[in-house]
Parts: C-alpha cells; sequence; structure tokens
C-alpha cells in the first residue's frame, strides 16, 4: 500500500470484513505500522518505532492514555513514573473531578482494591454494603476487620462496629492502645487476670482488677520486679475507698508509709480542712483545722481566723490554749504551756457557757485517778497549784525542799499576779501549814508542834509513849515538880505556851502545869512547872500529857 493524499470520514459503523488503519494527519500522510490477527478478537497496538509509546488523544490532540516504553500507564501524564500514574492540572473540587472512582450499582455492593505480595492479602472496600456502607481495611489473609469508619464517624480498631467514636477490640483479645517516643511509652494493657489498664514503660501502672469481686484499681509502679502500689481505689458494692501506699484500705482513706506521709499547701493564706457530719449539702456539726503564721487552731463557724472558742496550738513550743486565750482579735496569747480558759479576760467572738469547773479528770483505773505535776530543772525544784481570782493571786500548795526535807505546804501568797512569781517561802515559819516529809504531821500557828504522853520513873527520866508523841526527843522531871522538854526539831519561835494535863494514879489528884515564865521557852524546848503542893515528877504512878501551841517547826 503506498502513500494516501487524503481520506473520508466513516459515516457508519464499520463492519466486519471493512479494513480498518490508523492513518499519520501530517503532511507526509504515512501509514503507521498495524499488525493485526483478526483484530475484531484479539488486537494489538504497537508504536511507530522500536522504543517508542504508545498514545490515546481526543479530537484536540489532548493526550488522555500514555503507554510507555516499559509498560508504565499514566492517565492525563505523558510521563508515568509508576506502573499507573494519574495526574491532573486542576485542583478536583467536587465529584465529578475525583482522580479514581470506584463505582458498583448492585444494592449493598462492596467496590474494593486489593494489596497483595507473595505472603498477605489486603481489601480497602471504599463503601462496604455488607457492613452498613463503612469504609473498611480487611486483611484477607486473616479474614479480620482491622479498620472499619462508620457514616456517623465512630472509628472502630479491630471491631466492625464501633459504638464509640474510637473503638478499640471486639472483646476477643487484650486490646491495646501505645503512645511510643523517644523517652515515653504509655499503653493499655491487660494480663488475661487484670485490666485493661495504662503502662508506662514498664514502670507506672494503672490496672484494674476484674477477676476479684472486690474490683480494685491498682496505681503502681514496677520497683525493680517488686510491684509497690502507691494508689489503690477500691469499688465494692458501697464500699468505696482510697488507699495510698497500703494494697487493702481499711478505711475510706488508708495512708501507709514513713516520715512525712500528708501535705497541704495553700499558696495564698492559711491552709486547712474541714469536717463535718451529715450529707453532702446538709453538713452538720463542722471542725476546722487552720495552719495560720505561727500556730494552729481547732474551731467551729469557719476557717477563719479569730477568738471562736476552740484549741489553739503554738508551732514553736508546742504551748496549747483551751478554750482561747488572745491578745486581740486575731492574735493569740502564749503565756503559758497550758492554758484553759480565757487568759487575758478578753470576750470571745464565740459563744461560750460560763463554766464554774475549768478542767475536769477522769480515769477508770481500778487504783484512782492521778494527776502528775513534775518539776524536771533540778532535785530541789518545788511544785505547786496556784489558786487566785481575777485581781491577784492567793495561795500556794505544793511540794517543796528546805535543808534536804521534803514537804508539802500551803502557803499564803499575798498580791501576786503572775504564777509563775508564786514560790515558796525560804524559812518554813512564814509559810501557813505544810506538812514534813519525813516525819509526819501538820505543822500550822494554830495547831500543836509539839505533845507528848509521859510516864513518870524515879531516875527522872520518864518514859515517852512513842505513839502518842511528837517532836518531842524526852522528858525529864524532878521531884520538884519540874518538867525538861526538849524538842526533836526546833520551833519557830519562842513565844508558844504548854498545856500539861495529867493525874495521879495513887491519889487520883489532878496535875495541871504552865511554863515557869516567860523567857524560859527556847526554840530547843521548853521548862514546865507542874501545879499543885508538893507534885513530884519523879513518882511512877505520875501520867501526863504536854502540848506545845503558838508555833510550828523550824527547818
Amino acid at each position: 500500500m503506498g502513500q494516501i493524499t487524503s481520506y473520508s470520514e466513516m459515516t457508519a459503523a464499520p463492519a466486519i470484513d471493512d479494513l480498518l488503519f490508523i492513518a499519520d494527519q501530517s503532511n507526509s500522510f504515512q501509514m503507521m505500522k498495524i499488525e493485526t490477527a483478526t483484530l475484531h478478537s484479539a488486537p494489538v497496538f504497537k508504536g511507530g518505532a522500536v522504543g517508542g509509546d504508545l498514545s490515546l488523544a481526543d479530537g484536540d490532540g489532548d493526550v488522555g492514555l500514555t503507554l510507555e516504553d516499559g509498560g508504565n500507564i499514566g492517565i492525563g501524564n505523558t510521563s508515568p513514573a509508576s506502573k499507573v500514574d494519574i495526574k491532573t492540572t486542576v485542583s478536583p473540587t467536587d465529584a465529578s473531578q475525583s482522580l479514581l472512582r470506584l463505582y458498583a450499582t448492585d444494592t449493598n455492593s462492596y467496590p474494593y482494591m486489593e494489596f497483595r505480595n507473595d505472603a498477605q492479602r489486603f481489601k480497602i472496600y471504599g463503601a462496604h454494603g455488607g457492613l452498613a456502607d463503612a469504609f473498611t481495611i480487611y486483611d484477607q489473609t486473616n479474614t479480620a476487620n482491622r479498620l472499619t469508619i462508620l457514616t456517623d464517624g465512630k472509628v472502630g480498631i479491630s471491631n466492625s462496629a464501633p459504638t464509640s467514636m474510637v473503638h478499640i477490640g471486639d472483646g476477643s483479645g487484650n486490646p491495646s492502645l501505645r503512645l511510643e517516643g523517644s523517652s515515653y511509652d504509655v499503653y493499655l494493657y491487660s494480663d488475661g487476670t487484670n485490666g485493661p489498664g495504662i503502662v508506662s514503660g514498664d514502670v507506672m501502672h494503672i490496672m484494674r482488677n476484674v477477676s476479684s469481686a472486690t474490683r480494685k484499681t491498682f496505681f503502681y509502679y514496677d520497683n525493680g520486679g517488686t510491684y509497690t502500689s502507691p494508689l489503690v481505689v477500691l469499688a465494692n458494692g458501697a464500699t468505696r475507698r482510697v488507699g495510698i501506699g497500703v494494697h487493702a484500705p481499711l478505711t475510706d482513706l488508708h495512708i501507709e508509709g514513713t516520715g512525712n506521709m500528708l501535705q497541704l499547701n495553700s499558696t495564698s493564706g492559711n491552709s486547712s480542712f474541714k469536717l463535718t457530719n451529715g450529707t453532702a449539702g446538709s453538713e452538720l456539726l463542722p471542725c476546722f483545722f487552720v495552719n495560720a503564721s505561727g500556730f494552729l487552731t481547732i474551731k467551729d463557724t469557719s476557717a477563719t481566723v479569730n477568738q471562736a472558742a476552740g484549741i489553739v496550738v503554738e508551732k514553736n513550743r508546742g504551748w496549747i490554749n483551751i478554750g482561747s486565750a488572745w491578745s486581740n482579735s486575731t492574735t493569740p496569747t502564749f503565756t503559758y504551756p497550758l492554758a484553759i480558759g480565757d487568759l487575758d479576760n478578753v470576750a470571745s467572738s464565740g459563744t461560750r457557757t460560763a463554766k464554774p469547773t475549768a478542767a475536769y479528770f477522769s480515769s477508770d483505773g481500778s487504783v484512782g485517778a492521778r494527776i502528775a505535776i513534775v518539776a524536771t530543772g533540778s532535785t530541789s525544784a518545788s511544785t505547786g497549784v496556784v489558786f487566785a481570782n481575777s485581781d491577784s493571786i492567793n495561795w500556794l500548795a505544793g511540794s517543796f525542799e528546805d535543808t534536804s526535807v521534803e514537804y508539802f505546804g500551803i502557803t499564803k501568797i499575798g498580791a501576786v499576779t503572775d504564777p509563775d512569781s508564786a514560790i515558796f517561802n525560804t524559812t518554813l515559819e512564814s509559810n501557813t501549814a505544810y506538812i514534813n516529809g519525813s516525819t509526819g504531821g501538820l505543822s500550822a500557828t494554830n495547831t500543836a508542834a509539839a505533845f507528848v504522853r509521859a510516864l513518870g520513873h524515879a531516875s527522872g527520866t520518864m518514859d515517852i509513849t512513842g505513839a502518842q508523841s511528837y517532836n518531842v526527843a524526852s522528858v525529864t522531871g524532878t521531884s520538884g515538880g519540874l518538867l525538861t522538854l526538849v524538842f526533836s526539831k526546833s520551833l519557830s519561835n519562842t513565844n508558844y505556851i504548854a498545856v500539861v494535863s495529867g493525874y495521879d494514879t495513887v491519889g487520883k489528884t489532878a496535875v495541871t502545869g504552865f511554863c515557869v515564865e516567860d523567857g524560859a521557852q527556847v526554840a530547843g524546848g521548853c521548862t514546865v512547872q507542874l501545879a499543885g503542893s508538893a507534885i513530884d515528877a519523879t513518882k511512877a504512878t505520875l501520867k501526863l500529857t504536854v502540848a506545845i501551841y503558838g508555833a510550828k517547826l523550824k527547818a
């Protein structure tokens, strides 16, 4: 066949026996090479030269399809770089301009693309009619749905029917969600018994116990193979408990550990916490613990620091005010280690009922109750209780030491306003009353400073009944009726009197006596004259009782 210089367009479809040809529209009008073998059943089209491309273009000359030498196919791309390379020069703005469309018109159909290699097959269903038209990535090799996106936006991972916006797992395995970075690793985990939980780099764990009826949630960390639970949340029916440092909390909040285990910090103002009874919104009987500057107060009504009745503890020294003692509306006064009641007589902003009894001590011990007052400053330090009214301190009662002898005394102090100034007088004779810790007996101005029951004796030294004598070392008598008494402990003054009574068992004669004269009394003893005619103090039948009044024992 030679050169064709012109041809006419076909006006009807070619018949089976018609000859088809492809011509070059250039000026050469050369026939392109065609090889056919039963063209109507198995055509083969080749380019014009060895190594050339085959292209299909529209009537305007725009190339729509290119078959590149080597097998790459370009759609809208005359230089395809991949086996199928689709290209557009405009930005698609609607579905009609999509680069690729897979369209199945059958009811509940599911157009898909398949990806496979020598071992694995995956299918991507753009609209899976069998799964409510969901977008699906399907693992054909293992017959499992790997990713499902429903038309309402819910995403399922290994779940073909997600019920949440993100639904991981289908209940047949151990779901896991993991976030891993260069310095962190957080993931969901279950060991089959506990879980699901959150694990962070095999160190921090949050785990739910689902195999036990106690239903505990553990927040714990792996301490080198030893699991330690810093936080446990227990939910078992009506029981709601939180444990910090303890695996099985016994109370609503149970904390175990060593050292400082709880800290409440306020970044502005005083830190406090509140205790109440009742139900939420109807709390009763509030109690506030307020940590103020320098002191801790326990009070009601509010967490505001004021003079409301309560307990105030000075943090530095541990001194305590009970019932409040404040120098003004916001500053407590700590004058003594323990103060009960209004020390400064400052009216409280709270309502306080007047109570005569400031303190009440009780003990259920079988041996009784005790109140211990101990002076640890020195072995000779005194201890005492001060009694006062609102004007002055009047009395001091307690234990003291004088010349190595322990005494218990009651002292009239006078106009002293500070209990620290209440001291026992340095000489016993200035004390109102006291008891000798060694010999016993109460020594006071209106009590006997010495007394004795004595029997006459021919030797002159009268017999003394020990059980019926006090502060008398010896009694001697003369035939002239003179008695000489020597005291065991000297008296505080020499203005005392001697009272003598007795009788003679033979003559049934009553006997009395008196000090010989003023000035005959000395601190260590006295001489007494028996009254009556010819009283012989050496007679064995003479029985006498002598008592000394008007003096006290002297140190």
